[in-house]
Formats: C-alpha cells, sequence, structure tokens
C-alpha cells in the first residue's frame, strides 16, 4: 500500500472484507455492535452470516446478531462527509453512494473542506466530536516508499483519525519496523487485505516531463516528484 493514495476514513464502520465496497459495509454494520455514528476502538474480525441485511433482524451481541446496543429494526444508514475541494473525490462519494443505494444503504453526502474536516471530525484533535461523524472522504494519505502503516494505522499513530486499534495489526507493524524478519513486511500488507479501517482508492497521477538539459544539485530533487514534491530551486540548465 505504498505510493500516494486517496483514502476514506472509516469511523463507525470498519470495513474487514475486500471486494465490493457494498459488502464490507454491510458485514461490519451489523456484526461489530456500532451504531451508524459510534466509532470502534476495536477491529476484531466479523465474518457475514445469515443476518447481514440491510436493516437489523436479530438485535443482541451473540454469535449471528447485530452486535451491543443496536435494536431490532435499525437501517444500515449514516453521514459520509467530504471534501467538496476536490472533482474526483466528489465522483468518487457519489459513486459509492448509488451503489449503496442498490443495495439498501443509505449514504447521505455532506460537503465540507479539508482544514475543517481534519480539525473537527478528528478523535484524537477533537474527541468531543467522535460522535459527529461515522465516515469521511478529506482527500488522500500519502504513505512514504517503506511499505508499512506505521504512524497510520497503529494504536495512536499520528495520522489515526478515528481511533482504529488492533492489537494484531500494531505486532506486526512494530515487527515490520524493527524486526529481523525479511517477511515482516509481506505479512503485514497480508493482513491489511482482509482488514481495512479505510477504503483505498487511486488518484489522478501527475505527469512530469522536462528537457534533458536540466538537471539537479542531488537525485531527490527530481526523484521527489514522486511524491507530489517539486523543488525547481535545485534544478539547473546544462548546455
Amino acid at each position: 500500500m505504498s505510493g500516494p493514495w486517496s483514502v476514506t476514513i472509516l469511523g463507525g464502520l470498519l470495513a474487514t472484507v475486500v471486494g465490493r465496497v457494498i459488502v464490507a459495509l454491510i458485514v461490519n454494520a451489523l456484526n461489530t455492535g456500532n451504531t451508524p455514528a459510534t466509532k470502534s476502538t476495536s477491529s476484531a474480525d466479523h465474518p457475514p452470516h445469515a443476518n447481514s441485511t440491510d436493516t437489523c433482524a436479530k438485535p443482541g451481541s451473540g454469535s449471528g446478531e447485530c452486535g451491543a446496543g443496536i435494536p431490532a429494526g435499525t437501517r444500515l444508514a449514516f453521514t459520509l462527509i467530504y471534501n467538496i475541494t476536490g472533482t474526483p473525490i466528489q465522483q468518487q462519494t457519489a459513486d459509492l453512494a448509488s451503489d449503496a443505494k442498490q443495495a439498501g444503504i443509505k449514504l447521505s453526502l455532506s460537503a465540507s473542506n479539508f482544514n475543517f474536516m481534519i480539525q473537527n471530525y478528528n478523535d484524537t484533535v477533537s474527541p468531543t466530536n467522535e460522535n459527529e461523524w461515522a465516515m469521511e472522504d478529506f482527500g488522500g494519505e500519502t504513505d512514504a516508499t517503506y511499505p508499512t502503516q506505521f504512524g497510520f494505522l497503529n494504536t495512536g499513530g499520528p495520522g489515526q483519525l478515528g481511533d482504529y486499534s488492533n492489537p494484531r495489526a500494531d505486532a506486526l507493524i512494530n515487527q515490520s519496523i524493527s524486526g529481523s524478519n525479511p517477511a515482516a513486511v509481506t505479512k503485514e500488507m497480508s493482513f491489511f487485505t482482509s482488514q481495512l479501517p479505510v477504503l483505498w482508492q487511486p488518484v489522478p497521477d501527475y505527469v512530469w516531463a522536462w528537457k534533458s538539459n536540466i538537471s539537479a544539485t542531488t537525485p531527490t530533487a527530481i526523484e521527489n516528484l514522486t511524491q507530489y514534491d517539486d523543488t525547481p530551486q535545485f534544478w539547473y540548465l546544462t548546455k
């Protein structure tokens, strides 16, 4: 999961099923024990069962039941807050809401802007607002080139917005950054293919072109173009 991506942060619903977004949302809304506006601080695996519909038919916290605190008849409906400044984001959220509707899920879209979202719909920065949002798309998270989710999906990571926490994920991330097993990163990435606290979506690429007589003082002054960062102050023209 390295590289620049547009990321949709899930608050009350954690997508734990690889595949169509709708399947992930249905399964988790009725199995995690979360109401639409309450974010989960745990991400234990919850496999699909016969009760995975758009309405809670079997209230309770036992196997095959909706989850603690979800009364019978509760519809799978919540608000998706999105960053209005980016056209691709508006298109992605509109498509997601349309697909969700076909599965009986009501996504109410609410437009906002990046600065307001990361200040107000962020459990770490604004804990008093933790029940004010369930799902948001603020524009993007960019992982470092080293493909580990340290700093983003580990418990208490600075890139956290929705209190995602999983002991297994923490252990795998720690092994990736400090262990000696060369397969540690592979194991971590494998885990996050089935345990998705976010929905990863590609964003438009930037295309850079320059003449052959442009060079740079250091290789990084050109390499950083791949990280959405241009530093022409370190470029110069050759003959």
